[in-house]
């Protein structure tokens, strides 16, 4: 009852999905290579259970507008940007529930390469209105989801 009425008043959630082309290469490369541009930018923080494949940063929102320009140079427009409600197909949302979910604050990139691998990035503000985590891997590997 209560999902109609939410719908009715502000129409169904978009469903999130990887269209387009794929990406051409193969994911891992250019992941590491993302990792790198993105601490070029010396964020805030690194997390220490970042490595090679996984990346877990502290940024500060001032400097939002330059990893954003980093992050839409592979990804293209977030697949979920700030601000918006959406849903996943069963085949995203497992891996988007292993990497900690996407609320409607947070922002979501998402990217399929050739080899069948999909890479992504989550921006997720805190609640300090100044810091923003920035986290970045591969969705189809379970030890890149969680930095293990």
């Amino acid at each position: 009852m209560l999902g109609a009425l939410i719908k009715s008043l502000f129409g169904p959630t978009p469903l999130v999905e990887l269209n387009g082309p794929r990406a051409t290469g193969e994911a891992l490369p250019a992941l590491q290579q993302m990792i790198r541009d993105v601490q070029v930018l010396e964020p805030r923080e690194i997390r220490p259970e970042s490595g090679a494949e996984f990346l877990d940063v502290v940024i500060l929102r001032e400097s939002l507008e330059d990893y954003e320009t980093i992050l839409q140079g592979l990804f293209g427009k977030p697949a979920k940007a700030f601000d918006e409600n959406c849903r996943f197909p069963d085949d995203l949302d497992a891996g988007i529930d292993l990497i900690g979910g996407i609320d409607k604050d947070q922002c979501l990139y998402l990217r399929r390469f050739e080899d069948d691998r999909t890479l992504y990035a989550v921006l997720w503000p805190w609640g300090d209105p100044e810091k923003i985590t920035l986290k970045l891997g591969r969705l189809d590997e379970p030890s890149s989801r969680t930095g293990n």
